[in-house]
């Protein structure tokens, strides 16, 4: 399974559902720079009160080529889901409200679904935006935290490598999604694979 079987399960998913009012690939896939490692950014239209449908409409689709292993659902300036399967494809779900849809251009956007022609309004191109400071610094604490986290990790025995039985490459969280046969860096063998099942689990 790759990218494109993602695109084309949701697409198909969402085809005669009247409240995805539309469907656009943007990120990467959007401005046509995507390679292999690429996450797929999904953005929709859907109104406020059908959300929760094509949530879980999204996910059936998504489960039904992989399990989904990680789910998150996060309000930023839409409904915003993050999905990653077991075999770590990535997808994200951005339902956005008519009115919401902001700011578009045809260059970073290709659409799968437009029922009600949005795609032909929108402007080629945006003109180039100023840096935002305040991004900057957003993504650099977060990765100074996310760093930070590493040697945590490993003091506490919470990363450990796969060496048979799992179906994930690489395996996320051994013990948690498998049960293979694990080898911990600090010697204490399974007993360290098992230390993220239940609530790191859920957090990751």
């Amino acid at each position: 399974m790759n990218q494109q079987d993602i695109v084309a399960a949701v697409n198909a998913a969402f085809a005669d559902n009247e409240a995805v009012r539309g469907l656009f690939l943007s990120g990467s896939f959007g401005r046509g720079t995507a390679d292999e490692w690429s996450d797929v950014d999904l953005l929709a239209i859907v109104a406020k009160d059908d959300q929760r449908g094509v949530a879980d409409q999204f996910r059936i689709a998504l489960n039904e080529l992989a399990p989904v292993v990680y789910w998150n659902e996060l309000d930023r300036g839409g409904f915003l889901i993050n999905a990653v399967t077991e075999d770590w494809l990535r997808c994200d779900l951005n339902m956005v409200e008519p009115a919401a849809f902001g700011q578009k251009a045809r260059n970073a956007i290709i659409p799968l679904i437009d029922r009600d022609g949005i795609f032909d309004s929108l402007p080629d191109a945006l003109p180039p935006r100023s840096p935002s400071p305040q991004a900057l610094r957003y993504q650099i604490n977060e990765f100074i935290r996310v760093l930070g986290l590493t040697p945590v990790a490993m003091g506490c025995c919470e990363a450990c490598l796969p060496t048979s039985s799992c179906s994930m490459s690489p395996c996320p969280t051994p013990g948690a999604y498998c049960t293979s046969q694990s080898f911990c860096p600090h010697g204490k063998s399974n007993s360290c694979a098992t230390s993220l099942f239940p609530m790191q689990r859920e957090t990751l």
